[in-house]
């Protein structure tokens, strides 16, 4: 029997409920978690960490448990049943313990193994408690990499100047089943004086809640249960987070890519969320989807309680009439006969009724303060998730809005620089042209008047120079002097 030390070295707590093992995509050689790589986001809750870790237990009671994987060195020919039975009887030869387990034949013909309750896993999870063989057969056991939160707690005022690796060294010494601690960091990535640490065994983690403190170098620092962020659903083909994998009808996608492609050969390219398409896996917690999923929960999970406070609220204050604690009201014909008889029984009926109207009335006040508290809470719930709807509905508008004033602005300078660019030079050279073509007909007109003005002083000049003689004949005159003056022109 072997030990991969890899499946357990660095094992993450449990994020929420085990998902249907039905309709899941099967998970290849090469694939690749980020599990581990997962920050921590501190998360106050309001509610009693003790109620709190109580129902915790509860649910970790009522729902599966991650699975133990068996790995058989040789060929093994029998079934996932005979084995198990095997398992089964050589622990309890071993540990005089019978186990409550069922198990199936998982991907690569291992065996998983799938403890019904807490106390099971705990045993399981016990190296010295596993039989050399099972069936004669040698093995590999792979514990799993998420635990139940129920076997991790948080402790508070751990130094940032601490290092976890340190700490936890010295705390095995100690405490041999502790795993590791793992430091809480704020969304902006700054470290927080708050870190979990992972067991595995709860036992141990249960101590150390009952006690709310543990001692790490004579230091006690006080611990509280850790609660795993809320699950959000993914579907396994096209891995959004609206719809189960049972009810997807959209064709697969990659993984790692979020496109359509074949799948054998393994992919290549950049690592794209399918929903907001960041360089992240999808369904990773810095998701905006899983972001906002995650509010829309735990959005109705406020509403769900605040009605069930409600409904406690009204079931408290139906009243439950006693008629010996409460005597029905006589009629005025009736009183004076039985005034007699009330006399003579006055002290100790009146001292017994008295005793027992001021225990009701004492119980019935502090009744009455509890549901008022309850009746604040539902109210200020369904407050909260009114006015967490509100401010989301809000946000989405301020978002469109933005959006448009960004296109807009965007069409503005597109607009402007088509103006300086194109429009401006075009103008100025129009201008020009039209200074030009100004210019020219101011030239042609000077040059028009100018020669209009020479022609006149000269027909002027030569009528009053060639003045023919009163008594010659004018006809003759006339014509010599249209001749000359048509030389001169052609001249």
């Amino acid at each position: 029997m072997d030990f991969n030390d890899d499946s357990s070295s660095n094992p993450c707590l449990k994020p929420g409920f085990q998902t249907p093992g039905a309709n899941k995509r099967l998970r290849a050689a090469d694939d690749n978690t980020t599990e581990s790589q997962t920050r921590i986001i501190y998360q106050e809750n309001l509610i009693s960490n003790n109620k709190i870790s109580h129902n915790q237990r509860q649910s970790i009671q009522q729902n599966d448990f991650p699975p133990i994987t068996i790995e058989f060195k040789s060929m093994n020919n029998n079934n996932d049943r005979k084995l198990i039975q095997e398992l089964i009887k050589e622990w309890e030869t071993k540990n005089t313990k019978k186990l409550d387990v069922i198990g199936r034949y998982g991907f690569k013909n291992v065996l998983l193994i799938f403890a019904r309750n807490i106390t099971t896993l705990d045993e399981l999870l016990d190296k010295d408690k596993w039989p050399t063989t099972i069936n004669g057969a040698e093995y590999t056991i792979k514990f799993p990499k998420i635990l139940p939160e129920a076997y991790s707690i948080v402790i508070k005022d751990f130094q940032i100047t601490w290092n976890e690796t340190e700490v936890t060294d010295d705390l095995r010494e100690k405490y041999s089943s502790l795993i590791k601690l793992t430091r809480f960091v704020t969304r902006d990535g700054r470290s927080m004086n708050i870190v979990r640490a992972d067991f595995n065994s709860s036992k141990q983690a249960n101590y150390f809640i009952k006690q709310g403190e543990i001692d790490i170098n004579y230091m006690k620092l006080y611990v509280r249960p850790y609660f795993a962020p809320i699950k959000v659903n993914k579907c396994r083909k096209c891995f959004k987070h609206d719809h189960f994998t049972s009810q997807c009808t959209s064709p697969p996608v990659c993984f790692r890519c979020g496109q359509q492609h074949s799948l054998e050969g393994g992919c290549n390219n950049d690592i794209k969320c399918a929903n907001c398409e960041q360089q992240h896996f999808p369904g990773h917690p810095a998701c905006p989807v899983v972001q906002q999923r995650r509010k829309q929960i735990a959005e109705q999970q406020k509403v769900n309680q605040a009605q069930l406070l409600i409904k406690q609220q009204q079931y408290q204050t139906r009243y439950n009439h006693d008629p010996n604690t409460f005597p029905h009201l006589m009629n005025n014909s009736n009183k004076a006969a039985t005034n007699m008889c009330l006399n003579a029984t006055i002290s100790p009926s009146r001292t017994t009724t008295n005793q027992s109207y001021s225990a009701i009335a004492k119980s019935r006040s502090s009744g009455g303060n509890e549901n008022i508290e309850q009746l604040m809470m539902a109210l200020s719930s369904s407050i909260n998730q009114q006015l967490s709807s509100f401010i989301a509905s809000i946000s989405i508008q301020i978002t469109e809005v933005t959006k448009k004033m960004n296109a807009n602005n965007d069409k503005l300078l597109n607009i402007e620089n088509q103006i300086q660019e194109s429009i401006i030079p075009a103008i100025i050279e129009l201008s020009k042209i039209v200074d030009n073509i100004s210019e020219h007909k101011d030239k042609i007109k000077a040059f028009q008047s100018i020669q209009t003005s020479s022609y006149t002083e000269f027909i002027q000049q030569f009528f009053k120079n060639d003045q023919p003689a009163k008594h010659q004949n004018t006809k003759f005159n006339q014509n010599r002097q249209v001749r000359n003056l048509t030389h001169t022109f052609l001249d």
